[in-house]
């Protein structure tokens, strides 16, 4: 991947832009987590070497059950 394509990702994938987009506290937990995750894959991706990424469901991430929006 090209430095200027690393670097073009990281700088649109910054949680603190994205902090307040998600009302819902859960939501706003799993993006963080997986953005951060996902940056860092980014961030340390090297041609050439494949990447084994884990797949989880609710269960996995300790769902719990939303509650409406109330705007």
């Amino acid at each position: 991947m090209p430095d200027d394509i690393r670097r073009l990702i990281l700088s649109h994938s910054d949680w603190e832009s994205e902090r307040d987009q998600l009302k819902n506290e859960q939501d706003r937990a799993e993006r963080e987590k997986w953005l951060l995750d996902f940056k860092e894959r980014i961030e340390n991706y090297v041609e050439g070497i494949s990447v084994n990424i884990p797949h989880e469901t609710p269960r996995d991430t300790e769902y719990i059950d939303r509650r409406p929006i109330i705007y």
